[in-house]
């Protein structure tokens, strides 16, 4: 993909140069492509192990006690609507930070080549109000999107300790119907839930928004 639009930006006309502004193209060269390169290719395995992980762990626990189905369907339908409320958020706060983080490299760049002209005439401080001005909406997507990930989180982790909750109480209720060992690794694989279980959607969730960067380079 970095080939490609290496490839397609050296033979553009320079119309392309003319609507684009340099920061959006610098975006795409130093953001997006990070993103394909370092973060999609750890998350993707951490979210595939997490995710295999979490489908044995809820394999095994029905097929001890078959009625864990509802408690795990219950679960996992109240984590997806957790999910989709946060991912449109996300989503947003992405397509925003793109759209900002284009100007400042823009501004920047712009107050580099022409330093000299704006030490001459005294006008470095008009440049440095709109500047600020683009840095903070850009740190204010950005900390938004950290805060929504965070109370994804959080209410992924209490939706978790509830199923344990659910769990337990199966489990206690099965007592004298099924066999005490099974009930006993039933309930000590349950840890594995909250790891791996709200881990897999969150990393699943990172995997789609970060697919952003692929759209904007293609």
């Amino acid at each position: 993909m970095h080939h490609s639009i290496i490839e397609k930006l050296i033979r553009s006309k320079i119309l392309f140069f003319d609507s684009n502004p340099i920061g959006r193209i610098f975006t795409r060269f130093s953001k997006d492509m990070s993103c394909l390169d370092l973060i999609l290719s750890n998350i993707t395995g951490l979210a595939s192990f997490s995710l295999f992980r979490t489908i044995s762990v809820s394999i095994t626990i029905t097929a001890i006690y078959p009625y864990m189905i509802l408690v795990v369907g219950s679960v996992l339908m109240l984590m997806l609507i957790v999910i989709r409320k946060a991912l449109a958020t996300q989503r947003e706060c992405l397509r925003m930070d793109s759209l900002y983080r284009g100007p400042i490299h823009s501004t920047f760049a712009m107050i580099v080549n022409g330093l000299v002209s704006l030490r001459t005439y005294d006008r470095i401080s008009f440049f440095r109000v709109g500047f600020v001005d683009q840095l903070e909406k850009s740190t204010n997507v950005t900390f938004t999107y950290f805060a929504v990930n965070r109370w994804m989180g959080c209410t992924l982790d209490m939706i978790c300790s509830i199923f344990i909750l659910g769990a337990s109480t199966f489990a206690l209720s099965a007592k004298g119907y099924l066999d005490t060992d099974l009930l006993s690794f039933s309930l000590q694989i349950l840890t594995d839930v909250v790891v791996f279980f709200s881990f897999t959607l969150r990393m699943g969730a990172e995997i789609e928004n970060y697919f952003t960067s692929a759209q904007r380079l293609h």
